[in-house]
């Protein structure tokens, strides 16, 4: 039941992006797919094989993410605004504070107290949270497509924690 929620969940993503306006095309589709699909693996193998507790599970996963995205804008040549809008530092504070330690150190601890489909759903409800705020605040529109991606998505979430 947990993987066949774990799979529907996966396909829920995929015809969520699928049927909105990505203009990146299959390829992006492809990415945020496997995007998903990796962290769920990866989650798995950490549950199976904790390297570190505590704070440093979290700490040391997100210094890796870190090195693993300065390697990447180095090698497309990114670079930092030199005097960025107060509102993207604002932004960028708030992403650190709430969706990497708080959000990540919560998941850290869910995966280690909860089962793997449990622990991963979040991948799921996520997308369905983010869109429905578009929609709500930012005056988004969602095609049917977009509409039956979400009721997968939710779907699959009730399957995962269903007893």
């Amino acid at each position: 039941r947990q993987w066949g929620g774990i799979g529907l969940g996966v396909l829920g993503i995929v015809v969520l992006n699928a049927g909105g306006a990505l203009t990146g095309g299959i390829g992006v589709t492809v990415a945020l797919t496997l995007g998903s699909i990796s962290w769920a693996l990866g989650s798995m193998i950490a549950k199976a094989n904790p390297l570190t507790s505590g704070a440093m599970t979290s700490g040391v996963q997100m210094v890796t993410g870190g090195i693993a995205l300065a390697i990447a804008a180095a090698a497309t040549h990114e670079t930092v605004p030199t005097d960025p809008p107060m509102r993207a530092i604002l932004a960028v504070v708030y992403l650190i504070t709430f969706g990497s330690i708080l959000a990540f150190s919560a998941y850290s601890y869910l995966l280690k107290h909860a089962t793997i489909a449990v622990a991963t759903s979040y991948a799921y409800v996520n997308p369905v949270v983010a869109v429905l705020i578009g929609v709500a605040i930012g005056n988004e529109h969602l095609s049917a497509s977009g509409w039956a991606g979400l009721g997968i998505i939710v779907a699959a979430v009730g399957l995962v924690l269903r007893r």
